[in-house]
């Protein structure tokens, strides 16, 4: 008869102590396996935070000249009676034998050109002329209008809305001042009173007084 074997008192705990840590152990490493097999990693770095970010810069928008050829000039200014003599005289229009005070004023070059909108808005009305030729009248805001005068090709229609740089027109001719050949004629009114187109270029709308 064989005896049985009695084992000593701290035998048992110390056998279960062994397991519960094999088994902590294994679900641990099991555990980190299965995260790096679902779960990418993605490292940031530098570079990462700066490809394909584009600065975001907020741009005011500004009145801009009616033309962008370099070559286009003032042929005849705006009449404005604290000038000087020298251009004074050179704002006056002779027609059907009457000296006329230019209300706006007249750019050209020898060939055609582009005619641009000087500020976002929308035409209000286009009409052909038999003194002024064709027109075109842009309301800039509610109390600034621009009318674009002596035209050739119109390339917009009425209750159209432009933005601030984009082509409207072609430079033409009209009877009033056929002396001066190819050209534009702006005239700008704010609040029902002629302004001088040249003194609201590269100013923003809240800045006119």
């Amino acid at each position: 008869m064989k005896k049985k074997v009695k084992l000593k008192p701290f035998v048992m705990p110390t056998i279960y102590g062994i397991v519960t840590i094999s088994l902590a152990a294994s679900l641990f490493f099991l555990g980190n396996s299965l995260l790096r097999e679902r779960v990418p990693v993605t490292y940031i770095t530098s570079s990462t935070l700066t490809e394909d970010v584009e600065p975001v810069i907020s741009e005011t928008k500004k009145i801009k000249r009616p033309y962008i050829e370099e070559d286009v000039k003032i042929l005849q200014n705006f009449y404005d009676n604290t000038s000087d003599k020298k251009v004074q005289e050179n704002s006056l229009i002779f027609y059907e034998n009457t000296y006329l005070q230019n209300s706006g004023i007249d750019y050209g070059k020898d060939k055609e050109f582009d005619v641009y909108s000087i500020y976002d808005g929308t035409i209000v009305n286009i009409e052909e002329n038999d003194i002024l030729g064709n027109i075109i009248e842009i309301q800039h805001t509610n109390d600034l209008i621009a009318s674009y005068q002596c035209l050739g090709n119109i390339k917009v229609k009425e209750n159209d809305t432009v933005t601030v740089g984009e082509v409207i027109a072609t430079s033409g001719t009209c009877n009033i001042s056929k002396n001066l050949g190819n050209h534009l004629h702006l005239e700008i009114s704010k609040e029902g009173k002629m302004i001088n187109p040249e003194s609201i270029y590269d100013k923003e709308i809240n800045q006119l007084n």
